[in-house]
Formats: structure tokens, C-alpha cells, sequence
């Protein structure tokens, strides 16, 4: 062992100036110290370093050689800063240190060696153990100058710049949260600006909390403010400010404590402490007010309102009724009406509004009665209009039934009143006509029968004379001397009192022309058997051509009549056709002022209708009209209406 040892190290150790001891290892030209394991490389360590270790120092001072002239050209100029040792702490992480002059070898010195210096070192270790000792000596004294230099602590998780700033840094990433850049001071000066603003804003808002108090929660582009507040958690667009405000419908807004707005109500709006929209569109304003789910698009506007109907606004519930007032007239067909313009349709009417609201209803005097309501009042109108064409209809109905449909013009121009019926038709009850000259009455048939009795009893005397032979003749002449002419000639003349007529008593007074109305030779009592005076026939011819005459004179008069009577009818449903087209032309009229005027035919017959109709108010719940009919032979009739609507 003695002897291994003398061998390797030389007899004694000798003693350095700066009194360390040096072990001297043996041979003339020195020995290489092999297997020697890595050393620590740390501050106050003393261990031997192997050339491993140097190799590896070496390898590193070659990558890192680019990156430290790079952070050379960064110091400014004024800094009088420079690099003057490395230490264990800086790691060139692979990289090599080229281009360096080669350092200055002293035991004080702080200079990076070169790979030539070191590749000297290695052949001087390898040839000369004062080399090796004195390398060594360098290694273990060396203190490298890391004041201006940046440091990682140990582990390598930070760096020390020991009060130092950094300058010239450019701005860093802060597009997203996975950047790992550094900022810069301008950057930190633009954040500080914007966060001293929300500051100052801040001193105008306070959001209280307790102890029980949970966090606000808001889904997409939602603002939840207050304890427990949720701004659509679910959807998106909701606002909720109060605590336990909720916001749940798609846009949304609840505003108050307790504010709620369900999530099926979509950008419903809850406004009061309490309120609650349960429906899409609804608005609830106040305090526990509520808008229902079956409320769609609907209002409820006050304390305690609920709407429960769609499209609907309500200032209060079963309970509560509110009054709205210092409302303007309304103008618009949607707008409201106010009491005011109720007064004034109602005194159209003769109704009124009184103090508390009620509406006092108008009295109508119609038909004999009294009524309450414009319906009652027109329906004992239409009652009375509908009597009347009752009564019309039935008159129509036996004037048809008793005459043709029109009347018939004959040859001589004359118009010709034609019965109905497929056999003709008897006209029954038939006063006695007069029979007079220029008489167009019509005669019955006891007149007819009369005269017949007469012509009769004439034309049997006629025969009598014809057959009697030519003495008998001459007697009846010289016995009468008289001739029946003159008699009748005046047969055709008869008092102005016609009277009572029938077969059997030959009724009907006949008069002479000239006998002043006095009893003629018929009426006498019947003398003693007497000749048959002689008539001829020519006499009898103008007999029967006055009778015909008369009778066509009567029947004729009374055709006149049906024919007026008939016109008559025509010209009412002429107006009655005229008042219906101008009644169908305003109807549709969506105006405050209707004037219309229709035109009526009903067999030859014409009407003119003008109507004239008031809306009294925009909403046209209450309307006033009056209209006029007549005809070109005179007839007129004149109407005026009233209408309420609610």
C-alpha cells in the first residue's frame, strides 16, 4: 500500500504561498488523474472537477456565445456595462460561445477561456502536474462577476434581477390567456388608466351583500346584479338587477327584489319589487304586479295589477278598480273615448252620465209607449214598420189576386184594368151607377136586369105591333096619336140619386130629357090596356148603342181606378228600391260623414233616395242619419235614425 501510494504522490506535500497545501502527484513528467467522478459545481465547493465537466462547460460556452453578443448589443452604451465572468447559474441550454478572444490566464482572472486556451490546459494536464495543480487553483479560486447578470435562483423557477429594472421590452402578447409574454410599462400605464375610471365609477355604485348572500349568475350577453340574481343562466339577453332578481326568458329584464320574468316569457319586462311576468311580451310595472301566462302581450300597470287576457292593459285586479284620468279626447278610430265625448253622443239621444259614472238612459215615445233603450224604441218601430208591410203584402197579394199583373191598352188607346183568373172574374157588390149623360159609373147588374126588363117588355110590344094585322094597325094609330119615340129618347137620362136595383122590380129611375126629373110614364101606375105604340127599329139600335156606351163609360172609370191604385203601389216600391241601394252604398264607408242617394224602378215607375248619416265620435260606437224618398207624381217620405254600438 506504502508502496502504491509512493508511487502515485511524490514523498511529502509541499506548501503553497498562500499557505494551502499542495499534493504533488508522482512522476517526472506528471499523472493523469483518472476516473475521478463529477464534481459539485456550487459556491464553497472544493471538489475536483473531471473533464467531463469541462467538456460540458465547454459546450455550453460555445452555444450560448451567439446569445450573449445578443444581449451585449442590448446594453445601451451609457450603461457601461459589460459581461466579465459566468458563473454556474447561466444555462446556454446547448448552445455554443464562438468568436471570443482568447481570456487572460491569471489566478484573478474573470474571462471565458476559449477552446484553444482549454485544449492547451488539457495537453498541459496531461503532460505537467503543476499545469493540472495550478488549473486546479484557478478553478477553485475563481469568483466570477455576476453583478450584472441576469441570475436564476436555485431550481431554476425564478430569476433575480436584485432591483433592477428592464428596459426596452416591447409590448407583450395579451391577446389570450395562454400567452406567457412579459409586459412592458406601457402597457401596465393603459390597464391602470382604465381601472382608476372603473374606480371612479365605482364610488357611485354600491352593491351591499350579507352573510348569506350567493353569487349573481348571467348566461350569454347577460348582466346579473344583486344577491342571488340570474340573468338567463339558460339563454341569453337577460338583465336582472336586485337581489333574487331572475331573468330567465330570452331578453329579458327584471328589475326590483324578487323582480321575476319566467323563462317561457320571452322579453318580458318585471319592474317593482315582486313582479312577476309569466307570459312572452307581457310588462308588469310595480310592485306585485303580474302579467299570467295566459295574458300573451299584455300589460299590468300599477301596485298590485294582474293581467289574465291576451293583448290586454290593466290598472288593477278583481278587487282593486282604478280610474283613468286626465285623458285627452280621442281622435283615431283606436283611440279612447272619453266621458266627455259619451255626454256628448248620449245627448243626442236625450241620455247623460251622471256623477258617479252611471249612464242615465234616454225615454223614446214610440208607438203609443215608452221605451228605455234605442233597441226597445227600434223595435217597436220595426214592429210597427213590419205590421204595416204586412198589411201592405196583403193588399198587394188580393190586388194581384184580383188583377193581372198590368194593364193592357186597347185599340182605341185606352188603357184596359184586366181581372185576374184564367175564367175571368165576377166584381161583386156594385153600387147602382148613375145613369145620366156623361156618367163613368159603373153599373151592377140589377140596372142591367132592369133595363133588359124594359127592352123586354119594349121588343114584345114591337112584335106585338109587327104581328098585328094592318086594321089593327090603324086603330092603335088613331087610338095613339102620341108616338113612344119621345119616351125613349129620354129612357137614357136618370135622376141624379141612383137607386137600389133587382131583377124583380126593374129598378132604376129613368127620366126624360125634358121632364125636370119628374116621374115619367114609367113610373106611373100601369093605365088600362092600351095599342102598343109602334117603334121602329133605328130607335131600338140607339137604345142598346147608349146602354153599351154606358156600360163602357162604368168600366172603363173603374179600370182608371185599379190602374191609379196599381201605379200607386209601383211608385212605393220604387222608393222603397231607392232607400235600399242608398242604405247598401254607405255601409262599408269607414268616414264621419256618409251622404248617399240610390235610384228605385218597379214597373214604369221611379224614386229617388238621399240619405245623409254622422259618425259622432272615432271610435263610430254612436252614429245620427236622415234620409228622404220620392217619387216623379209627388209621393215623399222622410227618416231619421239613430245607432249606438259598445
Amino acid at each position: 500500500m506504502e508502496h502504491q501510494l509512493r508511487s502515485v504522490f511524490q514523498d511529502s506535500p509541499a506548501t503553497r504561498t498562500d499557505g494551502l497545501n499542495q499534493l504533488n502527484l508522482a512522476g517526472a513528467n506528471g499523472m493523469v488523474l483518472g476516473n475521478v467522478a463529477n464534481g459539485l459545481i456550487a459556491p464553497g465547493s472544493r471538489d475536483a472537477v473531471n473533464g467531463g465537466q469541462l467538456h460540458a462547460v465547454e459546450q455550453k460556452i460555445e452555444r450560448n456565445r451567439n446569445e450573449i453578443d445578443g444581449l451585449r448589443d442590448q446594453l445601451e452604451p451609457t450603461d457601461g456595462a459589460r459581461l466579465t465572468g459566468m458563473g454556474g447559474l447561466i444555462d446556454f441550454d446547448g448552445a455554443r460561445l464562438t468568436g471570443i478572444d482568447d481570456a487572460l490566464l491569471s489566478a484573478d482572472s474573470s474571462d471565458a477561456v476559449t477552446g484553444r486556451q482549454l485544449h492547451a490546459s488539457n495537453h498541459q494536464i496531461g503532460e505537467n502536474k503543476q499545469d493540472i495543480d495550478k488549473l486546479r487553483a484557478d478553478v477553485d479560486d475563481l469568483d466570477p462577476d455576476l453583478g450584472n447578470v441576469v441570475k436564476f435562483t436555485a431550481g431554476r423557477s425564478l430569476v433575480e434581477l436584485e432591483g433592477a429594472r428592464i428596459v426596452g421590452l416591447a409590448a407583450g402578447d395579451i391577446s389570450s390567456i395562454g400567452s406567457t409574454d412579459a409586459v412592458n410599462g406601457g402597457q401596465l400605464f393603459a390597464t391602470n388608466q382604465r381601472m382608476g375610471e372603473l374606480e371612479d365609477q365605482s364610488r357611485f355604485i354600491k352593491v351591499d351583500t350579507d352573510s348569506f348572500s350567493e353569487d349573481a349568475r348571467a348566461g350569454s350577453l347577460g348582466i346579473a346584479v344583486g344577491d342571488s340574481a340570474e340573468a338567463s343562466p339558460t339563454s341569453q339577453g337577460g338583465v336582472a338587477l336586485g337581489s333574487y332578481s331572475k331573468a330567465m326568458g330570452v331578453n329579458s329584464v327584471a328589475l326590483g327584489r324578487g323582480s321575476y320574468v319566467l323563462e317561457i316569457a320571452r322579453e318580458g319586462f318585471a319592474l317593482g319589487a315582486s313582479s312577476r311576468v309569466e307570459a312572452s311580451h307581457g310588462v308588469a310595472l310595480g310592485a306585485q304586479a303580474q302579467v299570467n301566462a295566459s295574458a300573451l302581450d299584455s300589460v299590468a300597470l300599477g301596485y298590485g295589477s294582474h293581467a289574465d287576457q291576451a293583448n290586454t292593459v290593466s290598472i288593477g285586479n278583481g278587487l282593486v278598480k282604478r280610474r283613468l284620468v286626465n285623458v285627452a279626447n280621442g281622435r283615431s278610430a283606436n283611440d279612447a273615448a272619453t266621458v266627455g265625448q259619451l255626454r256628448g253622443a248620449l245627448a243626442t239621444l236625450g241620455g247623460e252620465v251622471d256623477t258617479n259614472g252611471n249612464v242615465v238612459g234616454p225615454i223614446f215615445a214610440v208607438q203609443g209607449g215608452l221605451q228605455h233603450t234605442v233597441n226597445d224604441a227600434l223595435t217597436a218601430l220595426d214592429t210597427a214598420v213590419i205590421t204595416n208591410g204586412t198589411r201592405v203584402d196583403r193588399v198587394e197579394h188580393q190586388l194581384r189576386s184580383v188583377f193581372q199583373d198590368s194593364p193592357a191598352t186597347r185599340t182605341d188607346g185606352l188603357n184596359q184594368l184586366n181581372l185576374a183568373g184564367a175564367n175571368g172574374m165576377v166584381l161583386g157588390n156594385v153600387g147602382n151607377g148613375l145613369i145620366a149623360p156623361g156618367s163613368r159609373e159603373a153599373v151592377n147588374g140589377g140596372q142591367l136586369h132592369a133595363m133588359e126588363q124594359r127592352l123586354d117588355g119594349r121588343i114584345d110590344g114591337l112584335e106585338q105591333r109587327v104581328d098585328t094585322p094592318p086594321q089593327g094597325r090603324a086603330m092603335a094609330t088613331a087610338s095613339a096619336p102620341t108616338p113612344l119615340v119621345a119616351e125613349e129618347e129620354g129612357s137614357g137620362a136618370v135622376s141624379g140619386t141612383p137607386e137600389a136595383a133587382s131583377a124583380g122590380d126593374g129598378g132604376g129611375r129613368i127620366a126624360s130629357a125634358d121632364d125636370g126629373g119628374k116621374p115619367s110614364k114609367a113610373d106611373a101606375p100601369a093605365p088600362a090596356p092600351t095599342p102598343t105604340p109602334q117603334v121602329s127599329t133605328a130607335d131600338l139600335e140607339k137604345m142598346l148603342a147608349r146602354a153599351n156606351e154606358y156600360t163602357d163609360d162604368a168600366i172603363k172609370g173603374v179600370e182608371q181606378r185599379l190602374d191609379k191604385m196599381d201605379k200607386r203601389f209601383n211608385r212605393l216600391a220604387a222608393m222603397n228600391s231607392a232607400q235600399s241601394a242608398m242604405a247598401m252604398n254607405t255601409a262599408g264607408l269607414a268616414t264621419y260623414n256618409r251622404l248617399g242617394a240610390g235610384v228605385g224602378y218597379s214597373d214604369g215607375e221611379s224614386a229617388m233616395a238621399v240619405g245623409y248619416q254622422r259618425v259622432l265620435n272615432e271610435k263610430g260606437s254612436a252614429t245620427f242619419s236622415l234620409n228622404g224618398a220620392f217619387t216623379n207624381s209627388g209621393e215623399q217620405s222622410v227618416g231619421l235614425g239613430v245607432g249606438i254600438g259598445w
